[in-house]
């Protein structure tokens, strides 16, 4: 059960449920994997170069993993963010939650909705 249900008013009904279109990752997805596969190429050109031994050798090995991590963090914010958020249409009003650890809830009756033929 999720916020949305725990929140209804006595005799409000869900006419619609939804939450943020997979559009919405597509972007931040793409960069955290450009970013990844720049960490993986740090990482290849530093297993090239340890043969060498140089100080170039473990700078790269840094930055790709640094590289990694940050791809990593990128991809995992977006999708906690789209499942962080929760809309809902009742009969009486329209309810969009967003956040985890804090929440915003606008919610608006439909008397305040325009055009809803209400």
């Amino acid at each position: 059960m999720g916020y949305i249900e725990k929140n209804l008013i006595a005799g409000e009904k869900i006419l619609y449920r939804t939450r943020l279109h997979s559009v919405a990752v597509l972007f931040p997805l793409l960069v955290g994997v450009v970013v990844a596969l720049g960490g993986f190429y740090c990482l290849y050109a530093s297993m090239a170069q340890r043969q060498n031994a140089t100080e170039d050798a473990k700078l790269w090995a840094g930055a790709g993993l640094a590289l990694i991590v940050l791809g990593a963090m990128t991809v995992l914010v977006a999708v906690l963010k789209r499942n962080a958020t929760e809309m809902a249409v009742t009969n009486r009003r329209i309810l969009i939650k967003t956040g985890i650890m804090s929440r915003r809830t606008p919610s608006r009756s439909w008397g305040g909705c325009w055009g809803t033929g209400r």
